[in-house]
This record gives structure tokens, C-alpha cells and sequence, in this order.
């Protein structure tokens, strides 16, 4: 086997365990929609303007994860209340007109996806 076949094999390999990872990575994530539901007027900081419920799409390793990413990147008042999960959501069953139309980024990815704007796209 010559130098270049080897060094050719070597690189297929590589390449073969990177894909590997990320996708093993990928099967690790869960996209999740979360409701929240806020009985008074939010402070001015919150992402929350007015009324509710309150709607977020969260790719996350868990549950616990999800709420972790929305801690750290939204402020949501503090009675506000959890009253619906949604894992593993399917993307096509959320509101065609509103919705939709107003994901920026793939729910593939670790991170918020709805509302825009809140991005986390780490893989540790």
C-alpha cells in the first residue's frame, strides 16, 4: 500500500469517527415546546410583554437541560407557571402563520429556537 493510499485511508477514517460523533451527538438532543402561563403584569426586563401563554421551542440533551437554556438566556417572571411540555414536538404541527415563519435557526441544534434571537449552539 502506498503512502498516499495510506495517508487516503487514514483521512476516510477520520472523517468516518467525526460524522459518527456529531450525529451520536444529535441523536442526544430533544426538541421540546414549553407554555407558560403568567397570572400578572411582567416586569419591564422580562421577554414577556403581556397576557399569555407563552411559548418556547428548546433544543435540548433534556428536560433539565431546556430549562437550563431558558434561565440562562431569557428572563420569564417568577410566577410564571409551566403548564404544558411538549417533547420531541413535531415542528409542522406548530402555527403555520405565526410560528413557523418565525424560526431563524434549525431546531436541530442545541438552543432556542423560538422566539428568535436566543441562540445556543454548543455541543458540550
Amino acid at each position: 500500500m502506498s503512502a498516499r493510499e495510506m495517508l487516503r485511508g487514514a483521512l476516510h477514517d477520520c472523517l468516518l469517527n467525526r460524522t459518527k460523533y456529531v450525529l451520536g451527538i444529535m441523536k442526544l438532543l430533544t426538541r421540546f415546546w414549553l407554555e407558560f402561563s403568567v397570572s400578572r403584569p411582567p416586569d419591564a426586563d422580562s421577554i414577556i410583554l403581556d397576557g399569555g401563554p407563552y411559548y418556547f421551542g428548546v433544543t435540548a440533551y433534556s428536560y433539565e437541560d431546556a430549562l437550563l437554556i431558558l434561565r440562562q438566556n431569557l428572563t420569564i417572571p417568577a410566577d410564571a407557571e409551566l403548564v404544558r411540555v411538549t417533547e420531541d414536538v413535531d415542528i409542522s404541527s406548530l402555527d403555520v402563520r405565526h410560528i413557523l415563519p418565525n424560526i431563524p435557526v434549525s431546531p436541530s441544534w442545541r438552543g432556542i429556537w423560538y422566539p428568535s434571537g436566543y441562540q445556543v449552539h454548543k455541543l458540550y
